[in-house]
This record gives C-alpha cells, sequence and structure tokens, in this order.
C-alpha cells in the first residue's frame, strides 16, 4: 500500500530492472524450455522407454527445470514491477541448499507459503495448541496448498507429503541442530540435510509432472526396479548438465565470487546471458505456473 503513490521516471532503477528481466528470461529460455526437451521422457506413456537410472536423472532434471520456470516467471514479474515503480518481494532464494523443509518453505514460492501461513495455519491454531493439532494443522495446510494448485489425487498427494515431511522433521529438528554445531561433523551434516531435502523435494515433483496418480505411482516404482527396456530412450547426459549448470552455479556459487568489482565482468555475464538465451533458446513451452 505504501507503494501506491504518484511515479517519477528519474526514480525507476533501470539497471536493476533489466538485470532481472534477463536473468528470468535466462532462466526461462535457455534452462527451463531446454530441460524440458529432456523431461518430456517423463510423459506418459513415453516413461516406459526410460531405464531405472534414466527415471532418476530425468526426476532431477525436473526438479531443476520447475526451479527454473518458476523462478525464471517471478524475476521477470519483479523486473517490470520495478519499471513501474514498484518493488516486489523475492520469490525464490535459493530453495535448494535448504538443510530442513521448514527451510526449503521459506524459500520456496515464498508468496505462497507466506499466504498459507497468514490465512491457514494461523488462523487453524498454528502451533498453539499442542504438538498434536500442530501436525494436524500442518497436514490440513500442506493438503490444501496441493489442492490449490489442482483438484486431484497427485496435487493432493504432493501436499500431504509435504506435510508428512514437516512433521517428521519438527521433533528431531534440535537435535539436528545440535549436531550441526560440532565443528568437525558440521560440513558433513549440513551437506547430509541439503542432500535429504533435496531428494525428497525432488521425489514428489513427479506427482507435479504426472497430474494422474496411477501415472505417478508407476514412474515411481519404475525407479526402483530395474526393468530390461527393448529400445531405451536416449537421455544426452551433456546436454542435461549443460542445462542444469545454471542452477547449480546459482545455488552453490555465491553471486560475490562471480562478480569481481574491479574487473567489471558483470555486464559480459548478462551479455553472455541474453546471447544464450537468443540463440539456445529451447523450444516454446508456456510458463509451467500458468497451469494453476
Amino acid at each position: 500500500m505504501a507503494q501506491i503513490q504518484p511515479k517519477f521516471l528519474s526514480e525507476v532503477p533501470f539497471v536493476e530492472a533489466a538485470k532481472r528481466i534477463v536473468t528470468g528470461y535466462f532462466f526461462k529460455l535457455f534452462v527451463a524450455n531446454n530441460l524440458n526437451t529432456l523431461t518430456t521422457n517423463m510423459d506418459y506413456p513415453l516413461y516406459h522407454a526410460l531405464r531405472s537410472s534414466d527415471r532418476w536423472l530425468c526426476l532431477f532434471l525436473y526438479s531443476y527445470q520447475i526451479y527454473a520456470d518458476f523462478f525464471g516467471y517471478s524475476a521477470i514479474a519483479i523486473g517490470l514491477g520495478l519499471l513501474f515503480g514498484y518493488r516486489l518481494p523475492i520469490n525464490f532464494n535459493l530453495p535448494y541448499i535448504s538443510r530442513s523443509f521448514a527451510e526449503f518453505w521459506t524459500r520456496w514460492h515464498i508468496s505462497l507459503s507466506t499466504w498459507l501461513r497468514t490465512y491457514l495455519y494461523i488462523p487453524l491454531g498454528g502451533n498453539r495448541h499442542g504438538q498434536g493439532r500442530t501436525y494436524l494443522n500442518v497436514m490440513i495446510v500442506m493438503g490444501l496448498g496441493g489442492l490449490w494448485h489442482g483438484a486431484g489425487l497427485s496435487y493432493l498427494a504432493w501436499g500431504l507429503m509435504h506435510g508428512l515431511f514437516l512433521v517428521i522433521e519438527r521433533p528431531f529438528l534440535p537435535m539436528i541442530e545440535g549436531l550441526s554445531t560440532v565443528a568437525t561433523l558440521r560440513p558433513v551434516i549440513l551437506a547430509a540435510r541439503m542432500l535429504v531435502v533435496f531428494l525428497c523435494v525432488s521425489f514428489v515433483w513427479v506427482f507435479f509432472k504426472l497430474p494422474n496418480f496411477e501415472h505417478a505411482i508407476d514412474y515411481l516404482c519404475g525407479m526402483f526396479v530395474d526393468q530390461s527396456v527393448p529400445n531405451p530412450a536416449r537421455i544426452y547426459r551433456i546436454l542435461a548438465l549443460i542445462y542444469a549448470l545454471p542452477v547449480l552455479i546459482q545455488h552453490f556459487i555465491p553471486s560475490e565470487r562471480l562478480v569481481v568489482p574491479r574487473l567489471k565482468l558483470e555486464p559480459y555475464f548478462y551479455g553472455a546471458m541474453a546471447a544464450l538465451m537468443l540463440v539456445e533458446a529451447g523450444p516454446d513451452t508456456a510458463f509451467i505456473y500458468f497451469q494453476f
């Protein structure tokens, strides 16, 4: 509300807006759209031609794709908002380095998670009425959050699985946090926590990729049973790494290491992103979030 006032062209941060917009389009056109050409193998009935190892690979690639798609969408919106004199809050804050599922939901789709907390979790009582009621509230909120994306069993399963993750980890968080403070164990514990969160989050993305619940379960079962595939689909792993690399760099290499002020390389980074999204953009696909 405080931002609803007369706007002046001289106050528009054009450079910051351009950075946001270029970054957003790069993650959508170069990363998400190119990854989509690989993850289409997850669609029914194409996934029957995937070997078990390739099903795992495609699942991780879809994790990067859906992040790049959502993050790109939000970055473009934030950049356009700046051009009109409105500073919107960030919506994704490096979610795949989260060390707990609770932290994940403070980093992933922040606008939605904030809305769910404010208008569902707190009115239901939050954590003010005992442990059992808290767990029930978490499951209700996450289940409704899943159904918000679509009235289907897969979306409900996605929400309830995240609710289950939150409920299971809650009593153990103090102990885990305590272990993380031990200097000798800290790097291993932190890496293990991030890996577990990423694996679990990636695992349940299959319910987004395959809204048909039976297809999603069939895909997951094939990940653990090595089936003989006469003519397996070919997944180009080098291309997969190239297209996923921007997400990995963004999450694991701090921006201050990439941008050295005295070398003045930042314009070249954005120029490279603009060039790649123009000459190596993947086939046109709508933003994933448009279907919700």
